[in-house]
Order: structure tokens, then C-alpha cells, then sequence
């Protein structure tokens, strides 16, 4: 997967790369930004700022308008972003945070602090799911954790995060 950091980002659209991190930010949690859905990921690892999340913007999500955009201002990358920013996430990751995300959805779709969610809660628990491809039931400790993950820091939060003695060493030096 190829990533556009948030200084990459702001070259190509003429911003700070302060509005461009608070673009993300927004992003992270389903806001547009100009009228763009921009589908972001928090990279693994990496913690910055005051809210510990450091966002790239996924180049193939992107509209053709972005992409192109991104391709005029950035001179160095041959073809559609081949050589961006790349970072370690993985296929399996992205399955993963699906996953994660469709077995909490029910739950989410509940209000807060009520006993319909308290329910949804012991059923997802009692439910065999598929995780990471396999048959398997989730704790509903591991559950509230997931929600309250997702309702704190978007959907992005539903990446397993990378070990740290396992980043790459062009993600080391960040």
C-alpha cells in the first residue's frame, strides 16, 4: 500500500501542513474535506503530537482528481504514486481492521450506556465470528475495547498495530 504523508499532502494543495494534519484528523473520523472523502490510516508505531496519532492519506482510495493533483506536485513519483511515502501495512492488516469493524457494528449502532447495547454486547461475545480467517469467539472485554477504541479514534484505530522492534528502517528514523 502506497501513503501520502502530511507534508507530501500540503506540497500538492498549497496548505500548511498543520491544515493538513487536521484534514486527516477529520478524515479519520469520516469528514470531507473539500467536498473529498480522503481515506486515511494511522501508521502503525508512530505516535505524534498531542494525540499520539501520526495519519497518511491511502493513494489508491483516492479520487482521480487527488491523484492527479498529487501526481503534478510531486515530480519524483514515476507513474500513479509508486514511489511515495511506503510504510509496512499490509494486506492482512487492512483484513483485519475489516473484520474488527464488522463484528462491532451492531454494537455501535446502539446508544451509549443503554441495556440494548449491553445487550449487543454479551451477544457479539457469544457469536463465533471470522477472525483473521478463522471460526473464533471475541471476549466482550476485547469488544469494549474495540468500540471504545473506534468511538475515541475512528476506524483507523482498528489496525493492529506493528511491533516496534519489527518497523522498517525507513519508518525508524520518523
Amino acid at each position: 500500500m502506497i501513503v501520502v504523508n502530511v507534508d507530501q499532502f500540503a506540497q500538492a494543495f498549497g496548505i500548511t501542513s498543520r491544515a493538513s494534519q487536521i484534514a486527516f484528523k477529520k478524515a479519520s473520523v469520516g469528514k470531507t474535506w473539500r467536498g473529498e472523502t480522503l481515506s486515511v490510516v494511522q501508521l502503525p508505531g508512530r505516535q505524534g503530537g498531542s494525540s499520539g496519532s501520526i495519519w497518511a492519506l491511502k493513494a489508491e482510495a483516492c479520487s482521480p482528481g487527488i491523484r492527479a493533483k498529487l501526481e503534478a506536485s510531486l515530480p519524483a513519483i514515476e507513474g500513479p504514486l509508486n514511489d511515495t511515502f511506503k510504510s509496512d501495512l499490509t494486506p492482512r492488516q487492512f483484513d483485519e481492521q475489516a473484520e474488527r469493524l464488522a463484528i462491532i457494528a451492531p454494537i455501535l449502532k446502539t446508544e451509549k450506556r443503554t441495556a440494548e447495547r449491553a445487550e449487543a454486547f454479551r451477544l457479539a461475545a457469544a457469536k463465533m465470528h471470522v477472525l483473521r480467517r478463522k471460526p473464533a469467539t471475541v471476549a466482550e472485554k476485547t469488544l469494549r475495547e474495540w468500540v471504545l477504541r473506534h468511538e475515541t479514534n475512528g476506524s483507523a484505530a482498528m489496525l493492529q498495530p506493528m511491533r516496534a522492534d519489527t518497523l522498517p528502517e525507513t519508518l525508524k528514523g520518523l
